[in-house]
């Protein structure tokens, strides 16, 4: 009933799966609305690794099924996981907390519900201007996934404090806030994040693909 190549952004049951006197303005140097956006996509580009169908071959087998499908119709479970992320420029970002995942072969759905945190040390990635920005920091992830009569959607937020530094010398602290929901469709991930990162709003519609930048 399951097609495995469906099951876009669900991971393995039992195997991995702002800021002072204002909630939202920066401290220190701000970011710009270019570096923000660049850094809410990067953000969800790390999270989202977690999950990708089609993991690095050094990585962690991250396939939903078994080959032969699930041994009977209703699969049940909740579990812990960790699972270190590594960052496109250098540093880690580590996601940990429990899932639970349902399997119904009778009423044909798949659902797996996530809420973990995601500490980031010296995670550093490059904007499309070309400025590197490494960020610290843990923050709160929740994702929600379901394929249902061969229909999949996928969803994310984030939310917390992180701090950054610039490769052009800017340095502080801010506020996250974002939810991302993903269109999955054969053959293609586009996915909207909507929120706000450092003071600026943020709304932008992307592909995505675990080779991130």
């Amino acid at each position: 009933m399951f097609n495995r190549r469906s099951l876009l952004l669900l991971p393995t049951f039992g195997r991995v799966l702002g800021a002072c006197g204002d909630s939202t303005a920066p401290e220190g140097d701000e970011l710009s609305a270019e570096e923000a956006v660049a850094l809410a996509i990067a953000l969800d580009n790390t999270s989202s690794s977690a999950v990708d169908p089609q993991p690095d071959p050094e990585g962690p087998d991250l396939a939903l099924l078994p080959s032969d499908g699930p041994s009977k119709a209703v699969t049940t479970g909740r579990d812990e996981f960790s699972i270190d992320l590594p960052c496109p420029r250098g540093g880690t970002a580590r996601l940990e907390g429990e899932r639970e995942l349902v399997i119904d072969s009778d009423e044909g759905f798949i659902t797996l519900d996530v809420e973990a945190s995601k500490g980031h040390t010296g995670c550093t990635f490059r904007t499309g201007g070309g400025i590197d920005i490494t960020i610290d920091g843990t923050v709160t992830f929740v994702a929600a996934r379901e394929l249902r009569q061969g229909e999949a959607s996928a969803s994310q937020t984030h939310s917390g404090t992180l701090t950054y530094v610039t490769s052009e010398g800017k340095e502080g602290s801010c506020s996250i806030d974002l939810t991302t929901e993903f269109n999955l469709v054969p053959g293609s991930i586009t996915r909207t994040i909507i929120g706000s990162v450092c003071g600026h709003e943020v709304d932008v519609e992307t592909s995505w693909t675990h080779e991130a930048t």
